[in-house]
């Protein structure tokens, strides 16, 4: 675990992984290493190995939301859209009010363009954390693109009552289509 430890520091992630995967010969059911395996294939950026390794986390901790959304999140990262969704799903159905899933599944429909199902995802996460980064940003552009001005307006309002400094409320080009100030789209460009 030391060399693992002083090659993961050195950025040899090779070297640190095949010392890991030692340790986890001997300890099949190591949840801890499996997991630090599967970060090491995180910054190496080695998707194939980081789903093998999630995927004996998650067979050695069923359930685990944690697990469910990361898998998600690497299926993503590899532009697999239909098992990201799987997977956020099933880390849906361990907690109903994990936010980082739902919203993550709004922003896939937002970028197929399937804006009525990217708006209850981004309203089903705005119930449960109305801060979440972005969210009230992405909303409110979801909402334009549907032509929804009413609740477009209420959400708008929201926006501006909200100090936007030092806020991830909104993307730079999203923010495009909300006001044409220059002064402020630098400031939120910035932040």
């Amino acid at each position: 675990y030391k060399l693992a430890s002083i090659y993961s520091k050195a950025e040899n992630y090779h070297l640190a992984i095949k010392y890991l995967e030692r340790l986890f010969e001997r300890d099949p059911n190591s949840l801890e290493i499996a997991l630090e395996i599967a970060s090491l294939y995180v910054v190496s950026e080695q998707y194939g190995e980081l789903l093998k390794w999630l995927k004996i986390a998650n067979k050695i901790s069923p359930n685990n939301k944690e697990i469910l959304y990361n898998i998600g999140r690497a299926y993503d990262e590899i532009y697999d859209v239909p098992n990201a969704i799987l997977f956020y799903k099933d880390a849906i159905k361990v907690d109903k009010n994990f936010v980082e899933p739902i919203f993550n599944i709004g922003t896939i429909y937002s970028g197929q363009k399937k804006y009525r199902l990217a708006l209850e995802y981004f309203i089903r996460a705005y119930e449960i954390d109305a801060s979440y980064d972005y969210l009230l940003g992405d909303i409110i552009f979801t909402l334009k693109n549907l032509c929804m001005w009413p609740m477009e307006k209420q959400y708008t309002q929201i926006f501006d009552q909200v100090n936007t400094v030092n806020r991830n409320l909104v993307s730079p080009f999203q923010y495009l289509s909300m006001e044409d100030s220059p002064a402020k789209q630098l400031e939120i460009t910035r932040n």
